[in-house]
């Protein structure tokens, strides 16, 4: 579950940006992208996206040696570099190793 920090829900520009990425991640329907489950609001107004649970660790914890993301290496590893979605989506956080 990934939930917008509380300080941060009273900003629109925020809070659509959060809603967007979530959006974003639905609308790639790639086998190696993880699905949204539901996108909702917190009882005390803060927005939250319940994603699919993957056990695994992010490349990050993999990557000591902090190498270039992937976008940097060319794109194509990550499905949302083809619809502009890579910049914050190709991160070495954002990708699992299962």
């Amino acid at each position: 579950m990934k939930i917008l920090k509380p300080e941060f829900a009273a900003n629109r520009d925020l809070v659509q940006r959060f809603l967007n990425e979530a959006r974003a991640a639905n609308a790639i329907h790639h086998p190696y992208i993880i699905d949204i489950i539901d996108v909702g609001l917190l009882p005390e107004g803060v927005p939250y996206m319940m994603m699919e649970f993957l056990a695994g660790e992010s490349l990050a914890a993999r990557n000591p040696t902090g190498a270039a993301p992937v976008r940097e290496r060319g794109g194509e590893a990550c499905p949302a570099n083809r619809l502009g979605l890579g910049r914050r989506a190709c991160r070495w956080q954002s990708f699992i190793a299962i």
